[in-house]
C-alpha cells in the first residue's frame, strides 16, 4: 500500500491553467474517488501523478518521497513511480494473449521468466480470469478486457493503482458489477486506489472517500460518501449528487414563506423559533431537498404546502412526479408501495407536500446553514401578493 501527498500543484496547457494550487492526500490503503464534470481536470490530475505531464508549481510525493517538485525541478519518470494505471480504453494489445499482455510490464523489468509467469497467473486469479491466459483480446468481452487491464496494473504495482474512468464504456449492468469487483479487489489485495470518474454512483460504490471537483478544477468537498450525501458543503455539491430541488424562501421567525404565483404559501419551520432565528435576516435563503425526501400526499393536507400535479410517470419500483408549487417546479419520487397505499394523484390535481429533510443555504448557495433535524412542513396560509 502507498500514500500520496499532492501539495499545491498547478498544471498549465499553454496559456490555460487547468489546475491551480490543488492539494490532496490519498491515504495508505484507501480507495479515493475523484469525481467531477467533464473537463474539470480529473484526468490532468491523474496524468500529473503518474508523471505523464509536468507540473508548473507544487510537489507530488509517494510514500513520503518526492516524485515531482517544480521548485527543485525534480522529476521521476513514469516507469519509476511504481504506479499501476488502467485507462478508459483498456489499452490491451490485440496481438498479444491475455498472459502476454499482463506479463509485458514485468518483461520490461527483465525479471526471470518463472517469476513473471507466477505473478501474472496470480493477478489473473485476483481478477477472476484464471483459465483465460491463452486467449486473445478479440475473444473476450469488454468486461473481461477490463479485468485484463486491471491484472496488468496489479503486476505493475501492488501498492498504488490509478484508474481513469475504466468502466465508462461498459453497459449499465456490467458497470455496476465491475464497480463492486474493483471495490472487492482493493479490499482483498490491500492496494491503494485513486479512481477518476464523472459518475457519482460509481464513486460512491468504490470510494472510502470522495473528492468533488467543480468545472474550474477546484475541490469543493472531500469526505466519505455518507458525509457528502448527507452534509453537502454547498449548493454545487448538493446539485451535483443526483436530482435536486431548490426553493428560494423567506424566513419570518419560525415560518417559511414561498411565493406561489398569485400570492404566498406559508409553512411552519419544524425545529421552531431557534432554527428560525438562525435563518432570520439572511437574504435569499435557499431550501434544498432531494426528490425522494419529499413526502407527497394525494390531497391537500393541513400543515403542508400545496402543489398541483403536472406529470405522473410510473417507473415500476417508483412513481416520478413533476409538481408545481406556484411558479416553482419540484421533482418528487415516491416508492410504488407507498404511492399505492396513499393513493396516486392524477395529473392536474392538488396535492400536499411535506418537504422532509431539507437543507438550507445562504445567498448564492455557497454556504450551508447547519440546522440539524430541521424540517419544512407547516400550515398553509394565503396572503395576496
Amino acid at each position: 500500500m502507498s500514500s500520496v501527498q499532492i501539495d499545491a500543484i498547478s498544471v498549465d496547457y499553454g496559456k490555460h491553467r487547468v489546475l491551480d494550487k490543488l492539494s490532496l492526500e490519498v491515504r495508505d490503503g484507501e480507495s479515493l474517488a475523484v469525481v467531477g464534470p467533464s473537463g474539470c481536470g480529473k484526468t490532468t490530475l491523474m496524468r500529473a501523478l503518474c508523471g505523464f505531464i509536468r507540473t508548473a508549481e507544487g510537489q507530488i510525493s509517494i510514500d513520503g518521497r518526492a516524485v515531482s517538485d517544480s521548485a527543485s525541478r525534480q522529476f521521476t519518470a513514469p516507469e519509476k513511480r511504481n504506479i499501476g494505471v488502467v485507462f478508459q480504453d483498456y489499452a490491451v494489445w490485440p496481438h498479444l494473449t491475455v498472459i502476454e499482455n499482463i506479463s509485458y510490464p514485468l518483461k520490461k523489468r527483465r525479471l526471470p521468466k518463472s517469476e513473471i509467469r507466477e505473478r501474472a497467473l496470480k493477478a489473473l486469479g485476483q481478477v477472476k480470469m484464471a483459465g483465460y491466459e491463452n486467449r486473445l483480446p478479440a475473444q473476450l468481452s469488454g468486461g473481461q478486457q477490463q479485468r485484463v487491464a486491471l491484472a496488468r496494473a496489479l503486476v505493475t504495482s501492488d501498492r498504488l493503482i490509478v484508474l481513469d474512468e475504466p468502466i465508462t464504456n461498459l453497459d449499465a449492468k456490467l458497470r455496476e458489477e465491475m464497480a463492486y469487483e474493483i471495490r472487492s479487489l482493493q479490499s482483498s489485495a490491500g492496494v491503494t486506489i485513486l479512481y477518476i470518474t464523472h459518475d457519482q454512483e460509481t464513486a460512491m460504490t468504490i470510494g472510502d472517500r470522495m473528492v468533488i471537483m467543480d468545472r474550474q478544477g477546484a475541490l469543493r468537498q472531500v469526505g466519505s460518501p455518507e458525509e457528502i450525501w448527507t452534509s453537502p458543503a454547498d449548493k454545487y455539491v448538493f446539485e451535483f449528487l443526483g436530482v435536486s430541488n431548490f426553493l428560494p424562501v423567506t424566513v419570518r421567525k419560525d415560518r417559511l414563506i414561498v411565493r406561489d404565483g398569485d400570492g404566498f404559501q406559508e409553512a411552519a419551520l419544524a425545529g421552531g423559533r431557534i432554527a428560525g432565528q438562525a435563518l432570520e435576516g439572511l437574504d435569499d435563503v435557499l431550501l434544498a431537498v432531494r426528490p425522494m425526501d419529499v413526502v407527497l400526499h394525494p390531497r391537500p393536507k393541513s400543515g403542508l404546502f400545496s402543489g398541483r400535479v403536472e406529470r405522473v410517470t410510473y417507473l415500476g419500483n417508483q412513481f416520478d412526479y413533476i409538481v408545481a408549487l406556484g411558479e416553482h417546479r419540484l421533482r418528487v419520487q415516491q416508492d410504488s408501495f407507498d404511492a399505492f397505499a396513499r393513493g396516486v394523484p392524477g395529473e392536474g390535481s392538488t396535492c400536499g407536500l411535506d418537504l422532509g429533510n431539507s437543507v438550507f443555504y445562504r445567498a448564492g448557495g455557497s454556504e450551508r446553514v447547519d440546522l440539524a433535524g430541521t424540517r419544512a412542513g407547516g400550515t398553509r396560509q394565503r396572503t395576496e401578493a
